[in-house]
């Protein structure tokens, strides 16, 4: 677990648990008694686990007893009842037995009795005639014949007595059917045998053939040890394979307050606290808990982990583990911090290429299993199983570290003279769709997100959306040229408004423009001419359009958390919101969508799906293998071109041009109000996107800034705009890209 220092030895107790922990804790402890000796170094997943095992292993036994005493007598009970049952049975059946054989003697001494009747009256009228003539009697016949009711008589009762019974035997009730009572006790007894067997035999059935794992799992951690081997977690390397995250070892300081004396608290506390800055209180009071283990400080560099080595406290000791550490970037922040991530202390990386590729860059932890006794001793003649880790694999990025520590520079530059709330770059590769830079402002630092405020962990490129204002006009266009329903030099006419669906839409100025080519539209750009591209072209094929240029779906990049809203199908979209979503309001995107779509136009009209990983170990990413589909013919793609090359040259898009590429550049500007509770407020998006060169751009990009304040735009709010706050940034990050990457015009 840790690296010890001087064990203390401590007796063991005669239980168990005692015997193991002391056993795995004076392995660990630093303290002045005993012999020193050179540190070893124990891997922490180790020894804590054996700590944690050797309660948790006999708490589980006591547990796993008391489950086996209770159903040892619930079965003994079980055992009792059946046999009662029997025997309640075979009683009921001998009384039943009985009470036949004595219906069978009633019946016989009934039929008895009958026999003897009929002998007595048959002999009975002779004895009487020869009585009655010996007296000198006369027979007198009856003068009415009384019906005779037969009488059973019991020739064995004394002469003079009472009849008991005037009911004949021969008649009396059959008694066989008492025995049904019996029966049904039976019956039910045996019915509630069975409910309680079922009980017993459900339960057994759950502790043996389901918790079957979990038991013998326990079990075998009674006298198994599995100790991991964790994996060595890939490097992050740039295009140029300059590495961008780098795997570094640090200390953690734990201690064990049962293992530290009284006389020793005092000197133990004020020692963490000197070396680590621990609050001493805090201590003196984790020292007087009695605990089996508690830490003091985690994730601290080497020095501070051999000043506390040379103290020789007893019952503190120290732990190695991995952790990641990111190049520094600007104003106290990391390298491209929010596309990176992080990973956190339990090794899980969190948003970003980390989040997103967790798996692949975590590998596989390995182990060693064997077997020891009760006072962690190894058995020798056991079985012992090891299984080496797979480290995880390296990924190599498609960013610039240069470009994107210049992006960095010249945005949160930008962010400042603005007054903007923050701001974002984002740079692409025109004929993969890598990204080269991903810069946000204010970032924060990776390497001590522990203290990072939450929210800042959310990036604003990918998981959060916007209205992408008059750049969307770069894909109306497009799409409505593709079509064949405009071209470039087609004349309009633009008085300033246009009403669609009841509303009264102005241009940007609410000026009368007369009649314009759209190429003018485009220069100036006037909303009026862009929804008259859209209605040219039809609701239909608009939306197509927008589906094409990848701004109703997600855009599929592989870092954590994308966010999207997509708009709805187009059979609910009204007239007024297919209008403004022409001109870019009331339509949400990712920057990520926003700029994929504006380089299919630098793509000869392809698109080129968007992503930051190159290269995941030695294969490459399966996104680049794949075909690019077609959205627009190179024809519009190349008059798009020509026309955005005027919006540098003549339109909104002068303050961007780079030095010697004033005439083989494309752009277009770009502000949205942002909404609020439903309505549309001061507040804007500002935006610039563009190419360079234009006819074989070497790379797209795209800055926004979100609600600039603008000096002077209290009084003159287009100060804002996208021309004046987010245009010098683009120019600014491209001048850079054109030096560092030797970038030079197009012969014309």
């Amino acid at each position: 677990m840790g690296t010890p220092i001087n064990p203390l030895h401590v007796a063991a107790t005669n239980e168990a648990h005692d015997l193991t922990s002391t056993k795995i804790l004076t392995r660990r402890r630093l303290g002045a008694h005993g012999v020193p000796h050179a540190p070893v170094l124990v891997r922490r997943r180790r020894t804590r686990g054996f700590v944690q095992v050797a309660s948790s292993v006999t708490a589980e036994r006591l547990r796993l007893n008391t489950f086996g005493h209770a159903y040892l007598g619930l079965g003994a009970l079980l055992i009792a009842v059946l046999f009662y049952l029997a025997l309640a049975a075979q009683a009921t059946q001998a009384s039943y037995q009985i009470a036949q054989l004595q219906d069978q003697q009633r019946q016989l001494i009934a039929e008895q009795d009958q026999l003897k009747y009929q002998e007595v009256t048959m002999q009975a009228p002779a004895q009487v005639q020869q009585q009655a003539a010996q007296s000198g009697m006369q027979r007198i016949p009856p003068s009415k014949l009384v019906p005779a009711q037969p009488v059973a008589i019991n020739l064995e009762a004394p002469i003079g007595a009472p009849p008991t019974d005037q009911t004949p035997l021969w008649e009396a009730p059959q008694r066989g059917h008492k025995s049904l009572p019996g029966r049904w006790r039976v019956l039910a007894l045996v019915l509630l045998a069975a409910l309680l067997a079922g009980l017993v035999w459900t339960r057994l059935a759950y502790w043996q053939v389901v918790r079957h794992v979990d038991l013998a799992a326990s079990a075998q951690a009674q006298y198994r040890e599995v100790v991991e081997l964790p994996a060595l977690r890939g490097a992050i390397f740039d295009r140029n394979l300059k590495q961008l995250v780098v795997n570094t070892t640090v200390y953690s300081a734990f201690v064990s307050p049962d293992q530290v004396p009284d006389s020793q608290r005092a000197r133990v506390a004020l020692a963490l606290a000197t070396v680590l800055g621990a609050d001493a209180p805090k201590v003196n009071q984790i020292l007087a808990s009695g605990k089996k283990f508690s830490y003091i400080a985690r994730r601290f560099p080497k020095d501070k982990a051999d000043q506390l080595r040379s103290m020789l406290l007893p019952g503190v000791g120290l732990e190695e583990e991995q952790q990641r550490a990111y190049l520094p970037g600007i104003a106290g922040s990391s390298l491209a911090a929010n596309v990176l991530g992080f990973v956190n202390y339990d090794s899980q990386g969190q948003y970003g290429v980390e989040g997103y590729y967790q798996k692949q860059l975590a590998g596989t932890p390995g182990y060693i299993s064997s077997y020891r006794d009760l006072a962690n001793r190894e058995i020798v003649l056991g079985s012992h199983t090891h299984q080496d880790p797979v480290n995880g694999s390296d990924l190599v990025l498609s960013l610039d570290s240069n470009i994107q520590y210049a992006a960095e520079q010249a945005l949160a530059d930008g962010v400042k003279k603005a007054n903007a709330e923050s701001g974002s770059v984002l740079i692409m590769d025109p004929a993969t769709g890598g990204i080269i830079a991903w810069a946000d402002y204010p970032s924060y630092n990776a390497n001590d997100f522990i203290h990072t405020d939450p929210s800042h962990f959310l990036d604003p490129i990918s998981s959060s959306v916007y209205e992408p204002g008059s750049v969307m006009k770069v894909v109306t266009l497009s799409g409505a040229i593709n079509a064949g329903a405009i071209t470039p030099d087609m004349v309009i006419n633009d008085p300033g408004f246009l009403y669609v669906g009841g509303y009264r839409i102005y241009d940007w100025d609410r000026r009368n423009h007369g009649s314009i080519t759209y190429t003018y539209v485009l220069e100036h750009s006037l909303n009026v001419g862009a929804m008259k591209a859209m209605q040219a072209e039809g609701h239909a094929n608009f939306y197509n359009y927008l589906q094409a240029f990848g701004l109703t779906k997600a855009s599929g990049i592989d870092v954590a958390a994308e966010d999207t809203i997509p708009p709805p199908s187009a059979a609910k979209m009204a007239d007024s919101q297919f209008a403004t979503s022409a001109f870019g309001q009331g339509i949400d995107v990712n920057m990520i969508q926003m700029l994929a779509a504006i380089n299919v136009v630098a793509n000869g009209g392809k698109y080129a799906p968007p992503h930051i990983v190159e290269r995941i170990g030695n294969n490459l990413n399966p996104v680049l293998l794949q075909p690019q589909r077609q959205v627009i013919s190179p024809a519009t793609a190349l008059k798009m071109t020509q026309m955005m090359e005027q919006v540098v040259q003549h339109g909104s898009g002068w303050m961007s041009r780079v030095r010697g590429f004033e005439l083989d550049q494309a752009g277009k500007t770009g502000t949205s109000q942002i909404p609020v509770n439903g309505k549309y407020t001061l507040d804007v998006w500002a935006s610039y996107v563009g190419f360079l060169p234009a006819l074989h751009p070497k790379f797209t990009m795209i800055v926004v800034m979100r609600k600039p304040h603008y000096p002077g735009s209290q009084q003159d709010w287009t100060l804002n705009d996208g021309y004046i706050t987010a245009a010098p940034v683009w120019q600014k990050i491209a001048q850079q890209i054109v030096v560092d990457w030797r970038i030079t015009p197009d012969a014309r």
